[in-house]
């Protein structure tokens, strides 16, 4: 689990191995969970997903992202679901 420096050891997130999926039927729009544990919430959660966004976009066309959606999901499995909308380097 991922563990900010910043953060108390009681708050934990994690991707579990996952990353960003595409969203079926909206083109450059994808999806990623980010899950958590004790007092981490949608900030931090934010915190994680933005760095995840960032390593997975190394290489590929989009040159930034928006977050357009963000929704905390208490039960059953604690976590933060984010939509992303991928921006294209190319004219």
């Amino acid at each position: 689990m991922y563990v900010p420096p910043h953060l108390p050891q009681h708050a934990t997130t994690s991707l579990y191995g996952k990353t960003l999926e595409p969203i079926r039927g909206k083109e450059n729009y994808y999806k990623l969970k980010v899950y958590t544990g004790g007092t981490a919430g949608t900030k931090h959660a934010t915190q994680v997903a933005e760095s995840e966004i960032e390593r997975w976009m190394v290489g590929k066309e989009y040159a930034s992202y928006e977050i357009t959606k963000t929704r905390y999901v208490p039960f059953p499995i604690s976590h933060v679901y984010f939509e992303i909308k991928m921006a294209s380097g190319k004219n």
